[in-house]
């Protein structure tokens, strides 16, 4: 495999030819963090709220499984392309999409995948699949072809273009808010 971060800004340059460009910011930082269990994408901004940086943290037990390091690095790359906070539905529905199909996973190699998510990420998978089966395009459009963050998607947006409104409820919501709804106690 190549160096993680030139995967991860291969995945980068692949997700903005997919879902338009990347928020503006100065550059990514892919970090091995120890035995985090779940990777995750931070961003850190100056005074000025100016300049981004993007910090990618990944599992070290990542870099020594070449299928799941390329399987997370896309994953996180959706996050780099227009991260918000906290998380919507509809990113880690897309983040789980794309690292399932994108240039170099894709085919058998993704069902393998797919068929090892837990069922949170199931979940998220099968909302954005309604969202893209239904219109293919949706996140090049909702973005305006342009560096609009995740979270600034609304429902009314959605809607207008034929979602259900029930659907966009939920794509629009934290995934935090979603999995407590779903998951009480959790």
């Amino acid at each position: 495999m190549l160096k993680p971060t030139t995967v991860l800004r291969r995945f980068i340059e692949e997700a903005e030819n997919t879902y338009g460009p990347k928020l503006r910011y100065s550059s990514v930082a892919l970090v091995p963090e120890g035995e985090i269990s779940n990777p995750f994408t931070s961003f850190c901004t100056d005074e000025t709220n100016q300049s981004r940086m993007a910090i990618v943290l990944l599992g070290e037990r990542t870099f020594a499984d070449e299928a799941l390091a390329e399987y997370q690095l896309a994953h996180e790359a959706i996050h780099c392309l227009a991260g918000s906070m906290p998380t919507t539905c509809l990113e880690e529905g897309l983040a789980t999409h794309f690292s399932l199909h994108n240039s170099v996973i894709n085919g058998d190699r993704a069902k393998r995948l797919e068929n090892v998510l837990d069922q949170e990420r199931t979940a998220y998978l099968a909302l954005i699949r309604q969202l893209l089966c239904k219109w293919p395009n949706a996140i090049r459009d909702l973005r305006h072809g342009g560096a609009r963050p995740f979270g600034e998607i609304k429902i009314a947006e959605l809607v207008e273009y034929g979602v259900s409104q029930e659907l966009a409820e939920i794509l629009c919501k934290s995934t935090d808010e979603w999995r407590t709804l779903r998951l009480p106690g959790s």
